[in-house]
Formats: structure tokens, C-alpha cells, sequence
């Protein structure tokens, strides 16, 4: 495969390395997550030293897994699969084995009748790829109108999606939109549903450290798990693809490769689209996350009976509150701009220069005329909208709105707020939604109807009260009755929040057709921008993450953080001094087993490590490995600098963190007396 890229370019990424924005040999602005079937053969050659012949390539697709939320992969020729605690730990949840949940005690099956079918469980093997991208974009003219042109795309994609699973009805088959939808594979899937539990360790293992160490490096979390693949009752031959297992590992240096399905990045957005990420997407997105994790911490310490689910819930919020701060932390960083600005005025300049391509130049213009209007539009849109946050629901409102919403004389479109439910999820709502409505205040004015339906002349947390004090939508009878009456009986209800609706939802469906239109505008010039890129680059610049296969490559590497050199390994020992540093409690608790076995223990095995390879949500349960295909260790997680490059991709500081393949197997002999599954893993005689 060729690099394409432009020497302009070229020496755009020379004068970045030098800089310090890029690694040398290591990296480009938009990242290492490549294409199977579209890999850099020639840099990883020369940066790597590998070949990537097509049977290498082919027997790696092959040992990749799609699993749950994450990925995993065959690491034995009897359809072992290797993937994280943390993926299967929902399935987990529901598993039970001796009056115990699996969740929390782990798993340990030393023969086949002990593994444990994992209900609803299914793994993915992706088994061939086609590119479609012509027969779904030729004689269209995408010049039309945007809405036009999407509904003959829908068509077109439909049509292929048909004649491709008609091929093989067995199989799955998935359109994968890259380059911002300018290109168009299918994915063709084989489903196993026969998954098995073998090896779990307990959640003080798994989760070690919790919410406290996640995005942080070191770590000294065991987040793995072992399954098993069924087929007809018996294990599967995946003796033709599996990786095998490395004795030893990578040492520092080393190169390493991972196979995952790293869920979402947007590095290919444009400028101007970073910028209004930056000052008004997250900047909005994140403003009431302290207060619901403040007001859920209050509510914990008074309900210590429900410090499990609870903690959970926190560790989501706070997971989801990290990334979200990262991706702040990357688009504030001038130096990553500065190199993205250069990128794209490169871009734009060869577009200029090509005759055939210089139309698509336009669309970066259409995309800053529209981001100019959405930053108004969205502002209306997401503080008068009846939540407390992305995705989360302040149900006795939403409800209300949605009442409202059915009876309207003047509803003639799809619902917008489709909730049945009145009550809170969490107790805590109301103030949460407090904190939101305080926001609302400030962001919008006092004068702002919604904000004055909602407060009444109160203060906010008083208003909210008041609000769930005073209405009945959570009476059946009650909205049986005002059904019964139709708008007009709606419309003369005093009801709090009936009254609060009637204000919102003109103004609510007023703010998201615009919001729609717009954003329809900048996602149809984004196709077209994915076209320029995909037109003038090479697999180099690969497409934006979509949960789908890629290859990445990196080193096992430390680095430096505010002048503190960080080692790439931790070993068995600092698992112990971690946890006498927080006194062997709470996220950092052992089980009685760790402490028993101690003494057995090889304390200098390196634990966890972390390397440069390119990864984000998605990439969990990865297996890596080195150029002959041998396991060194499954990738579970990135440190904070890592969550920066959703957007500018950089790898001075990020890394993937990794549980060692050495631990791995320490672990499962001293600790866990599975010398059966060590022996299936490095194919040598079971140690007694």
C-alpha cells in the first residue's frame, strides 16, 4: 500500500515531530487505528519491522472478537477467548454459583463441565469485508438537497445490506461508515451464541482501585477474564487463527500490536467543529456533573445499604465525567490546534490545486455558516429541555412535556418524548435538577419563559420541590381524565407541571427542528470533507473510530508527567503496598486468597504496563501482542492524557494500560491453582 501523502504534507509531519506534537516514526495528527483491509504496509515495515503479509492479516481479523461492549480474542486452539473483567462483569452480575454472585466472588472452572454458559452471551467474528462505497455513492448527486440525498443514501444502503446477507444468511452483516461516511464496507459477522465462563477473578481484583485509579497510571488492577467459545456442544477449533501466548512479554522498547473495536473518535471533524465542541458541546455537557456526583455522594453516605449499586453508578458518572474532561483538556491545548489548523490549511490548499476535488473545499464554509447558528440553537435546546443532563431524564417534567406533546392540536410529527415513567430514577434528582435549572438562569436570563414557568418568582431548588409537591402526573386517574378532555382540558389544568410543559414545548420543538436542520447541513458537508480526506490521503490517515476491527501498533514505553518519570511496568508487589496505602479497604480491599498465597508469589512479576498504541472506549478486552502473534497482555484501559486525543490524536503522554500476559499466568498458578488453564494458554504440560 502506498502513503499518499502530499510531500507539503509530509513535511508538515517532520516539522511536528521536531516540535515535540508527534513521535518520530510513530504517529500522524489523525491517529494509528487502521483498517485491516487497508493497512500502512510500508510504514509499519519501516517503523515496526513487521510485514504485514495478507496471511498475517487474515489470521488476525480472524482471532478478533466483537464482545459485549468491548472486544476480545482466541488465545487457544479449543476456542478460548481472552477479553476484561470489566466486559463481562454485567454478565457477571446475573450469574450466581453457590448462593454467590459471580460479580463479586469470581470464577474458576478447572474442567469443562464447571464452565458456565453465559446467558444472552454472543461473540462476533468478523469474516469478510467488501467494499460497497460505489455501488451506494454512484450517479448520486450530492449537490442536492441534504435531506434528499440522505433518504436515497437510506435506500441505497438498505439495497446493499439486502444483497450482501443474501450471500450467506447466516452471517451478520453491518454497513461500516468511514471517513465521515464518504466511504461505506460491509462487515460480514459469525455469531456464536455459546459463551462460557472459565475464569473471573473476584471484583477486588477486577476493579482494584476502582474509580480512584481509572484513566491513571500505575495501576494494579487484574482486569481479566476467560471465556469459551461453543460450537455444537463442543469447544470450537479455532486452531487455524488463534494468537499464541508469549513466555516473557515485551520489554521496554518493544513493538506491539493490538486488534480492537475502539468505539468512537472525531478526528476528522474540522476545525471550526473542534472549536464549538470546545466552547459550547462540552462546556454545556459537563456543567452539571459535579452536582449529581455531589448530591449521589451525600445520598450514599445516608444509604449505606446501597453502596453496590450506587457505587456502580458512580463509577459510570465518573468514567463518563474523565473522558469528557480529557477531550476538554486535548481541545484546550493550543499546540494540538496549532498542528490541527495546519493540517487542515494544508488540506484545503491541495483541494484548491485539484481540479476535480477544489468543489469540496466549499464545505468547510457550509459548516461554519452552520456551527455560527447552532451555538444559539443549541443553547435554547439544552436548557430548556426537560433534563438534568445528557440522556438523563427528570421524569415527572419529561412526562408532562410528553402528555402535552400527544394532545397538541398542532402535533403532526414523530414523538420527541417518548417516557411513560413518573418517578425518579435517583432520589437525589431534585437537586440535581436544582443545579440545572440554576444553570438555565444564568445561561439564558431570568426573562427566559421556560425559566419563568419553572421558577414562579422561587429559587430553584424551592421551585422543584414544589413542582413534584403540587402535581399529579403520576396518577393514572389524573391523565386518564385530561386524555379524556383533549387539549382543551389540558390546556385549562393548573397542574405545576402541565403548566411548565405548555411553556416548553412550543419553544423545546421550535429549538430541535432547528437544531436538526443544522446539524443535517454540517453532517451532509462533513461527507464531503470525509471525501476530500479520504481522496487525498492513505491508510496512514485512517478513518474515525466505529466500533469496528482496527490494527493499531505501538511501544511498551514510560513517560514523563510534570517532571516525574513514570515506569512502564508495576509488579506484584506494588499491588500490595496499594493496598496498605488505603489500609486494605473499599476500592482497594483485597481477598483473604491474595493474602494467603502471598508467599508463593514471584513479587517482581510485572503486573500491568503501558504502551503507545492508539485506543479508546471499545478498545477494552484487546488482546496485544508482538510481530509473531504472541499474546504479551490484554489492554483494559488509558491513562487521562489518553482521553485527550478523541479529537487531535497525540502520543507524547497517552498510553494504553495493559495487564501483563505474565500476570496473567502467575496469577492462575499460585493464586488460583488453574495450572490446566495456564497449560492451554502457553501449550506446554500442566505444571503440578
Amino acid at each position: 500500500m502506498n502513503d499518499r501523502r502530499s510531500p507539503a504534507l509530509c513535511s508538515l509531519v517532520a516539522a511536528l515531530c521536531s516540535v515535540g506534537f508527534l513521535c518520530a516514526q510513530e504517529a500522524t495528527p489523525a491517529g494509528k487505528m487502521w483498517l485491516l483491509e487497508e493497512p500502512p504496509v510500508e510504514h509499519v515495515r519501516a517503523a515496526y519491522g513487521l510485514e504485514l503479509t495478507p496471511e498475517w492479516l487474515e489470521r488476525t481479523r480472524l482471532s478478533g472478537l466483537r464482545y459485549g461492549g468491548g472486544t476480545a480474542s482466541f488465545v487457544s486452539p479449543r476456542g478460548l477467548m481472552l477479553t476484561n473483567h470489566h466486559v463481562v462483569r454485567g454478565d457477571l452480575a446475573r450469574m450466581e454459583k453457590n448462593g454467590q454472585s459471580l460479580g463479586v466472588s469470581g470464577w474458576v472452572a478447572r474442567s469443562r463441565e464447571e464452565e458456565l454458559p453465559i446467558p444472552g452471551a454472543s461473540a462476533r467474528q468478523l469474516v469478510a469485508v467488501e467494499d460497497v462505497t460505489a455501488e451506494i455513492f454512484d450517479g448520486l448527486d450530492l449537490a442536492g438537497p441534504p435531506e434528499e440525498v440522505r433518504a436515497e443514501l437510506g435506500r441505497r444502503r438498505n439495497q446493499v445490506q439486502a444483497r450482501v446477507r443474501a450471500k450467506d444468511p447466516t452471517l451478520t452483516v453491518e454497513l461500516v461508515s468511514l471517513y465521515r461516511g464518504a466511504r461505506v464496507h460491509a462487515y460480514s459477522y459469525r455469531t456464536y451464541a455459546d459463551v462460557r465462563l472459565v475464569f473471573a477473578p473476584e471484583l477486588g481484583l477486577g476493579y482494584f482501585g476502582g474509580e480512584t485509579d481509572n484513566f491513571r497510571y500505575p495501576r494494579y488492577a487484574l482486569d481479566f477474564a476467560l471465556c469459551r467459545v461453543y460450537d455444537k456442544d463442543a469447544p470450537l477449533d479455532s486452531s487455524a487463527f488463534c494468537f499464541t501466548w508469549s513466555r516473557g512479554g515485551a520489554g521496554e522498547g518493544d513493538a506491539v500490536f493490538t486488534l480492537g473495536n475502539p468505539g468512537s473518535t472525531d478526528r476528522l471533524l474540522t476545525v471550526a467543529e473542534l472549536e464549538y465542541r470546545r466552547d459550547s458541546l462540552y462546556p454545556a455537557q459537563t456543567a452539571i456533573t459535579a452536582d449529581l456526583v455531589a448530591a449521589l455522594q451525600v445520598y450514599a453516605k445516608a444509604h449505606p445499604d446501597q453502596e453496590d449499586s450506587l457505587r456502580e453508578l458512580a463509577f459510570g458518572l465518573a468514567n463518563a465525567d474523565k473522558s469528557l474532561l480529557g477531550k476538554l483538556s486535548g481541545l484546550r491545548d493550543e499546540g494540538r490546534m496549532a498542528a490541527r489548523r495546519a493540517v487542515e490549511a494544508d488540506l484545503r490548499a491541495r483541494l484548491a490545486r485539484d481540479p476535480v476535488l477544489e468543489p469540496l473545499g466549499n464545505a468547510w464554509e457550509e459548516i461554519d455558516l452552520a456551527l455560527e447558528e447552532l451555538v444559539e440553537v443549541y443553547r435554547r435546546w439544552w436548557y430548556r429541555s426537560p433534563w438534568y443532563g445528557e440522556g438523563r431524564w427528570f421524569r415527572p417534567l419529561a412526562r408532562a412535556v410528553s402528555l402535552v406533546e400527544d394532545l397538541h392540536p398542532d402535533f403532526l410529527d414523530e414523538d420527541r418524548v417518548p417516557f411513560a415513567s413518573t418517578g425518579l430514577r435517583y432520589p437525589f434528582e431534585p437537586e440535581v435538577f436544582a443545579a440545572h435549572l440554576a444553570k438555565a438562569r444564568t445561561v439564558l436570563g431570568a426573562d427566559d419563559p421556560v425559566v419563568q414557568a419553572l421558577l414562579q418568582g422561587r429559587e430553584p431548588l424551592e421551585a422543584v420541590q414544589a413542582l413534584l409537591a403540587g402535581t399529579r402526573i403520576d396518577s393514572p386517574e389524573f391523565v386518564e381524565e385530561l386524555r379524556a378532555g383533549g387539549w382543551d382540558a389540558l390546556e385549562a389544568s393548573d397542574d405545576p407541571a402541565l403548566v411548565v410543559a405548555r411553556a416548553m414545548y412550543p419553544l423545546l420543538v421550535e429549538a430541535s427542528d432547528e437544531k436538526r436542520l443544522l446539524e443535517e447541513v454540517i453532517a451532509h458537508n462533513g461527507l464531503l470533507v470525509g471525501r476530500a480526506i479520504d481522496a487525498l490521503e492513505g491508510p496512514l490517515v485512517p478513518p474515525e473510530a466505529t466500533f469496528s476491527q482496527r490494527l493499531s501498533a505501538g511501544r511498551v514505553l514510560g513517560y514523563t508527567l510534570d517532571g516525574q518519570a513514570i515506569p512502564a511496568w508495576t509488579r506484584f508487589a506494588g499491588l500490595y503496598e496499594r493496598c496498605a496505602q488505603f489500609g486494605d479497604q473499599g476500592e482497594f480491599d483485597l481477598p483473604d486468597l491474595w493474602f494467603e498465597r502471598k508467599d508463593e508469589l514471584d513479587l517482581e512479576t510485572p503486573m500491568n504496563f503501558v504502551c503507545t498504541v492508539d485506543s479508546t472506549g471499545g478498545s477494552s478486552g484487546s488482546p496485544v501482542f508482538d510481530k509473531e502473534r504472541r499474546i504479551v497482555g490484554v489492554l483494559f484501559d488509558g491513562n487521562e492524557q489518553g482521553t485527550e486525543n478523541q479529537f487531535v490524536y497525540q502520543d507524547g503522554a497517552a498510553r494504553g494500560v495493559v495487564v501483563h500476559s505474565e500476570a496473567i499466568l502467575e496469577a492462575l498458578r499460585v493464586v488460583y491453582g488453574a495450572p490446566e488453564l495456564v497449560a492451554e494458554l502457553t501449550g506446554e504440560p500442566a505444571a503440578r
